[in-house]
């Protein structure tokens, strides 16, 4: 494990290098974990942790076992990888981790050079919800989306797009609609799309889905009726109360996002 941690600090002079040509040859190497993944990939500015934290939570009270990857970690490096909401442990970890670091040694021999930090987390992240035969992988981007390590994945089972405003401007573009087109590269042939209503940006998703013959459906915040109180957050849809464990009026529209999300995984035929 310290022994991976260091390989990573001296790895992070390389810093953010976007493109999926490196990652897709590491995954290849790999046998192409990915490919037998059902995952939720999720794109956005704002939101992405607590809308993912809301399916993640009503999935794992539903019985399935859900994998999740996100960057950076909240607290300790683990916290990254989750497995049911719980970091993965130091031993499983050592027994994927270094495979990983072997082929982007062997990738670092080719023109396409030594894989991002990011990139082997990815693929790592992969490798570890195949070890936990998990039933769904929640993907969050890391920068973007259309570039993103994580839009290898080329079938997710939805993808979401969350709120958008200005970030990373000198990657992304100076303007939310040159930002907006970053994020919607995540959607993807025919794959359904939850979209939060991002006003005048929605014009941007659903040129992207219509191109791509994507079912969109843009999240409606008319529908519901913010029923929160001093101490509880929640909302109100067709006559059903939905209490959130996140605090704050802002959670009350990611929970409606997630919520879209899980009726949307219903008509996919989960229960």
């Amino acid at each position: 494990y310290q022994e991976a941690i260091l390989h990573f600090e001296q790895l992070g002079k390389l810093g953010i290098q976007l493109g999926l040509v490196r990652i897709e040859r590491l995954l290849k190497c790999m046998g192409n974990p990915h490919h037998k993944l059902k995952f939720i990939h999720v794109a956005g500015t704002n939101g992405k942790g607590s809308t993912n934290a809301f399916i993640s939570s009503v999935l794992r009270e539903q019985g399935y076992t859900v994998f999740s990857y996100i960057s950076p970690s909240l607290d300790q490096y683990l916290d990254r990888f989750l497995i049911n909401g719980q970091p993965i442990k130091k031993n499983i970890f050592e027994l994927v981790m270094p495979k990983v670091i072997d082929i982007a040694k062997n990738i670092k021999q080719t023109s396409l050079g030594h894989p991002t930090i990011f990139e082997m987390e990815v693929a790592c992240s992969y490798l570890l919800a195949q070890y936990f035969n998990a039933d769904f992988m929640i993907q969050e981007t890391g920068l973007g989306g259309r570039l993103d390590a994580t839009n290898a994945i080329s079938s997710p089972l939805i993808t979401i797009i969350t709120s958008i405003s200005k970030d990373h401007l000198n990657i992304l573009g100076d303007t939310l609609e040159k930002i907006a087109k970053e994020k919607a590269g995540i959607i993807k042939y025919q794959r359904p799309v939850i979209l939060y209503d991002n006003g005048e940006l929605n014009t941007i998703f659903i040129d992207k889905a219509k191109e791509l013959e994507a079912p969109l459906q843009i999240v409606n915040f008319s529908n519901i009726q913010d029923t929160s109180t001093l101490t509880l957050t929640s909302f109100s849809y067709y006559n059903q109360n939905y209490n959130l464990g996140l605090h704050g009026t802002h959670q009350v529209k990611n929970g409606f996002v997630a919520l879209m999300t899980l009726f949307q995984l219903r008509k996919e035929g989960y229960s």
